[in-house]
């Protein structure tokens, strides 16, 4: 998959350094940039949530994962982005010492075939179970709700008034764009968590006032 493949609904989580480095490099290359206009080669913001930070480079603008699945975003691990490995990988893979499954798959070519490696090259000849019949024809049956995808109570894909939609079309930031989220969801996700949810609108849009 490439940065150029990554749609507005989708977000990309760095899990490593090495990972938000490599990420980093390559949309500076392509020519992406920060909201601010900034570089992402000097952006350090992985620092503040590790593992959990995501990018959405359509927009330029960075957050952590839970906060992007609460707003219906779809997360794709930084490994799927095909590029170049960093200089910081390459050196640290270089360092590493062979492992036996490096040894056994190098020398693969001279250990004798098993049964149930013939069984799967001849897999073909076998006759087809019920349940790879299902399996083949489970695109016939309705599809059960998705809590991550574009869930039911953010509005859902076909709705012109999905939350993750308004917030990229308003432009809201991480304080206001929960503060929209908590709202539009109260009594939806979980109707005995109504209250809850609109006090948590209230905490996020209290913290966006302080800043003033």
């Amino acid at each position: 998959m490439k940065l150029t493949d990554v749609k507005g609904d989708q977000v990309i989580n760095c899990k490593t350094l090495g990972e938000n480095i490599r990420i980093c490099r390559m949309l500076d290359e392509q020519g992406f940039k920060m909201i601010s206009n900034g570089s992402y080669k000097s952006d350090r913001r992985w620092r503040d949530h590790k593992g959990l930070t995501c990018y959405d480079i359509n927009s330029g603008k960075f957050g952590t994962v839970n906060f992007y699945l609460d707003c219906g975003y779809t997360v794709i691990n930084s490994t799927k982005i095909t590029g170049e490995p960093s200089q910081i990988e390459t050196l640290v893979a270089e360092t590493l010492p062979v492992t036996a499954a490096q040894v056994n798959t190098q020398h693969a070519e001279t250990l004798p075939v098993t049964a149930a490696q013939v069984n799967t090259q001849h897999a073909e000849t076998l006759p087809v179970t019920a349940a790879q019949v299902n399996t083949q024809h489970a695109e016939t049956l309705p599809a059960a709700p998705d809590p991550v995808n574009h869930p039911t109570h953010y509005g859902g894909q076909d709705d012109p008034y999905e939350v993750i939609k308004v917030i990229n079309a308003w432009g809201l930031g991480f304080e206001l764009g929960n503060t929209v989220k908590y709202i539009a969801r109260a009594g939806k996700k979980d109707p005995s968590k109504r209250l809850e949810d609109l006090k948590k609108a209230a905490w996020y849009l209290a913290h966006e006032i302080a800043k003033y």
